[in-house]
């Protein structure tokens, strides 16, 4: 159950399994989509503001490979979406 705005939006609903190398972050890896994902948007609001901006991060960049505007929703619809 991932706890953080960047691991429901980019790791648990996006399907990357990487592991790091001494080389660098993440060279070795696939995506493989997870059969199901627990999320609980409310967990959200437990987080520090700065943890929230990077996960907002995440938001911009899916919406934008999406072609949607979910940074303007709200948790609830956003991690849904």
């Amino acid at each position: 159950m991932p706890t953080t705005l960047v691991g429901q939006v980019d790791a648990a609903i996006g399907g990357k399994t990487a592991v790091n190398l001494a080389a660098g972050k993440n060279l070795v890896g696939a995506f493989h989509w997870p059969a199901r994902t627990v999320i609980d948007p409310s967990l959200l609001a437990t987080l520090p503001e700065a943890q929230r901006l990077e996960g907002m991060a995440e938001v911009v960049k899916t919406g934008l490979l999406a072609g949607l505007p979910l940074w303007e929703l709200t948790d609830l619809e956003l991690v849904r979406q």
